[in-house]
């Protein structure tokens, strides 16, 4: 068997068991020193784990902990047969952490290398962070205490499906607040929104089948999609949310349909209920799924948060999922699939055989916390402490940012700013992260080749006092790139 190229330039990394980080995290760093750096160009092939395992010296396991990273962070691809490659293009949004990883280190040698604090990480315009100050974080010890005296009870294995009285407390919260059409029995508790995502991609697409996708849309996709090497169909964006006629025109239909009707993502619109009944009807015709993601639909600050497409469905084509990472706090790591009946038992013993369960501690900390009534109540909280937030993060923005136009929004944990042509929204976010303000590059949301510049901020783990100060930092940031 031929070896790859590719191990003439890995050969050259050494590694070091005195340091904290373990050995498959310094292989994971110094690969993705090697692609960023260009030693290992876009669509080298690279060596197969065992045999990197020989040349390096190192476990198999420790290797694949490795490349199992990489690719699920994009950086390589995996052909069923062929071997693993490295991706082309690398993600946008890391472009900056080359700079950090040259300067930290040689490019032949895995060494430390400073990391941004994650608390500066969390905050400053980060997207997707709650606020975390406001989170209550006493009576969710209280609740640790109480089931501490029972510890033994969540040791074992559970259900693989995942906790029942969680399963129970999603399903009646559902059915009250989005008007689902759900038991319990169809509810599973995954590792987050991510796992939720793969797991439908690698369950529901075979390897010839295409996914449509709104563009701009959640990158997140975009990942899980890589590492089944399937093809997908940009879906276009208007006042309306997703447009389905690239979708009802595609010479091959798409297997999976991924959208967030109820405040799409990132642009805040909101799905009409005409395009929701044309989805479904189609999805049925075509025997198509279609994946509700309900990311913050709890976050609607001028009504209550609106029906989910689920609970319209007659055909069961809908998968609704969800998440805690905003309503609670991203670290949890708890998310959820309500499926429709017939991809119960394979969804639920995929997900077992492969990744098991999230830990039942934290699954019965979370259903205490929601049969208890603390959940809608720190949701009520929010609402109105995000408004306060985003009326703030508005004004500030139409005030002191004339380059481009700021997207009124209703509902949300982010806002959208749209640049005026020649703005190169990627060295405005390294510029910002210079200065501890961590926007995304809206850029890096587009899948469909828009030319689409601006900046996605998230504004729920800022006090809405110190808006207008951070806002200032952009400003100048801009007039000094791009003055008048």
């Amino acid at each position: 068997m031929a070896i790859p190229s590719s191990l003439q330039e890995i050969r050259q990394l050494s590694f070091d068991k005195s340091l904290k980080q373990s050995l498959s995290q310094q292989l994971y760093i110094g690969l993705r020193q090697l692609m960023l750096n260009g030693q290992l160009p876009a669509k080298c092939q690279l060596p197969s784990s065992r045999n990197l395992a020989e040349q390096l010296n190192l476990g198999r396991n420790t290797v694949m902990a490795a490349y199992e990273q990489l690719q699920a962070e994009g950086y390589i691809s995996s052909k069923r047969g062929a071997g693993s490659f490295v991706a082309s293009p690398l993600p946008d949004q890391l472009h900056s952490a080359k700079a950090s990883i040259l300067e930290s280190s040689p490019a032949t040698k895995v060494t430390r290398h400073s990391s941004q604090n994650s608390d500066d990480i969390n905050q400053s315009f980060c997207v997707g962070v709650p606020d975390l100050s406001a989170f209550p974080h006493k009576i969710w010890q209280r609740i640790a205490q109480q089931l501490g005296k029972h510890s033994q009870d969540y040791m074992g294995y559970g259900d693989e499906a995942g906790f029942w009285p969680l399963r129970r407390a999603i399903a009646q919260y559902l059915q009250q607040s989005r008007a689902a059409n759900c038991q319990p029995e169809q509810v599973m508790i995954t590792a987050g929104a991510q796992q939720a995502l793969d797991l439908c991609m690698r369950l529901l697409l075979s390897t010839d089948d295409v996914l449509a996708m709104e563009s701009p849309g959640y990158r997140g996709v975009m990942r899980a999609l890589r590492l089944t090497g399937n093809e997908h169909i940009p879906c276009p964006v208007d006042q309306y949310g997703l447009n389905p006629e690239v979708i009802f025109k595609a010479k091959q239909k798409p297997k999976l349909i991924y959208c967030s009707p109820a405040n799409q993502y990132p642009m805040g619109e909101v799905l009409s209920l005409e395009r929701k009944m044309a989805l479904l009807s189609w999805a049925a015709e075509n025997d198509s799924w279609i994946i509700e993601d309900d990311y913050d639909s709890e976050y609607h600050y001028q009504h209550r948060p609106l029906a989910c497409m689920q609970g319209l469905d007659q055909h069961q084509r809908v998968i609704y999922m969800g998440s805690f990472s905003k309503t609670l706090y991203p670290g949890m790591r708890l998310g959820y699939l309500v499926l429709p009946e017939p991809l119960v038992k394979t969804f639920s013993q995929a997900r077992f055989a492969s990744y098991g369960q999230p830990p039942l501690l934290s699954q019965a900390q979370v259903a205490c916390f929601m049969e208890e009534g603390h959940f809608n109540r720190h949701l009520r909280r929010m609402r109105i402490a995000y408004k306060e937030k985003l009326l703030a993060l508005q004004d500030a923005m139409q005030c002191l940012l004339p380059w481009g136009q700021t997207l009124e929004r209703q509902a949300g944990m982010h806002i959208v700013f749209i640049a005026k042509e020649g703005i190169d929204d990627r060295r405005l976010v390294g510029e910002l992260e210079q200065r501890k303000l961590y926007a995304s590059a809206l850029s890096d949301y587009c899948h469909g080749g828009e030319d689409l510049n601006g900046l996605v901020l998230g504004f729920a783990n800022t006090a809405a006092n110190k808006m207008h100060s951070k806002v200032h930092v952009i400003r100048n940031v801009l007039a000094e790139l791009y003055p008048a």
